[in-house]
């Protein structure tokens, strides 16, 4: 009688641990694997605006007061080329256009799109107006600099006037012009 009492016990247990294994098993049994999603890695900011989607943008600057460099990838979903508008708070803008079913990188090999006031210092983030088309959409867009090594090629920014394609300045007064004196 004692075999079969054992016996009763080892199936017990058996099954016990058949439904506790589960249990232990991790979270995948119950919750997707995040390994399954893919996202990209990245410093900038990823969305989609109308029918423009913007891949890792971001802005480069040494601090508020400088100029900054806009990066990353503009992509074009329609029949028809378009011209990206950027704009800060101070009323300066910066345009990109972008072909038909296109896509603009904004790398160190590609002109530069440059603000010739950033706003910001690395580390913060500036309100940045994107107009693409007919939507517009105001996103924080992050600002940093050569503290990342894979940034270090954009740098030093320069604002000669002929590296700055398509920028436009807030209006000013006039600066008067000095009259020799004799």
């Amino acid at each position: 009688m004692k075999t079969t009492g054992n016996r009763g016990n080892v199936v017990t247990v058996a099954v016990l641990i058949g439904l506790a294994l589960p249990g232990t098993a991790g979270c995948s049994f119950t919750n997707p694997q995040e390994t399954t999603r893919i996202t990209p890695a990245t410093n900038g900011i990823n969305t989609v605006i109308g029918p423009v989607k913007l891949g890792n943008l971001l802005i480069l600057a040494q601090d508020a007061g400088g100029p900054g460099r806009v990066i990353g990838t503009v992509t074009n979903t329609t029949e028809n080329d378009i011209i990206l508008t950027l704009g800060l708070a101070s009323g300066e803008t910066v345009t990109i256009p972008v072909r038909a079913q296109g896509r603009a990188q904004l790398t160190p090999e590609t002109a530069p799109i440059i603000f010739a006031r950033t706003g910001a210092d690395p580390g913060a983030t500036v309100q940045l107006r994107i107009n693409a088309g007919m939507t517009t959409q105001t996103i924080p867009v992050p600002v940093l600099d050569a503290t990342f090594t894979e940034y270090a090629p954009y740098f030093p920014i320069r604002t000669s006037p002929a590296q700055i394609p398509g920028t436009t300045r807030p209006p000013t007064s006039p600066t008067p012009t000095p009259t020799p004196t004799l």
